[in-house]
This record gives C-alpha cells, structure tokens and sequence, in this order.
C-alpha cells in the first residue's frame, strides 16, 4: 500500500490542523477486508508523527471499540524546506521511505 498525500506544511504543532488521517483497506491472507488507518500529528517544524492503527475487534490483543495500533508502524516523517520527505529518505531504492506494516495476531486467524 501506499499514501499519496499532502500535509499542510503551514499547520500549527497542536492546532487545529495539526493532525490528518485516512482510511486504507487491506485484505490478509484468508480474504478478510480490514480497514487500516494512518495517522498523521504535527510534532516539529517540517515534522509530522504517524501511527498505523486497525480496529481493536480485529486482533485477539485488540479491545473492541479501540484503535489498536499495529507494532512497528509508527515514526516520524521528517521534509526538507522545499517539502520533499527527507527521513525516512523517499525510494529508490524500493527499502527507502518504506515502513513494513505486519499484523500480528488477527482475530480471524489469519497469517500476520
């Protein structure tokens, strides 16, 4: 998957504007549609945090009602002065600017 997006680079840290998310549909291994959602908080000049998270139902670790947020997709996404996402360095090649996204422990039994 991917985003292809912009942040409002003039947004406030605590704003108003300050945080974005979108919505990404993503299928596991047995065909189970799953709703992921990326979240985007404005920590520093140039800087934006995110956090991949998936609806608590859908993990055994997970409670009901609760974003559950998947280990290892979180970070910082850090842009030069000319908007260009400087870290994690954008690809190529394919390793850079990719974060991998692995769901452990899906309630459906699925592989992560």
């Amino acid at each position: 998957m991917s985003v292809d997006m912009n942040l409002n680079a003039a947004a406030v840290v605590g704003g108003a504007d300050s945080t974005f998310s979108t919505p990404i549909s993503v299928v596991d291994s047995l065909g189970t549609s799953h709703v992921l959602t990326v979240s985007f908080t404005k920590s520093g000049a140039n800087k934006w945090d995110y956090a991949v998270t998936i609806p608590g139902s859908e993990v055994t670790a997970g409670t009901a009602g609760t974003p559950y947020p998947i280990a290892g997709a979180s970070g910082t996404l850090t842009f030069g002065t000319d908007g260009v996402l400087s870290d994690p360095p954008p690809p190529p090649p394919a390793t850079n600017g990719v974060v991998p996204v692995a769901i452990a422990g899906l309630a459906d039994g699925a592989q992560t």
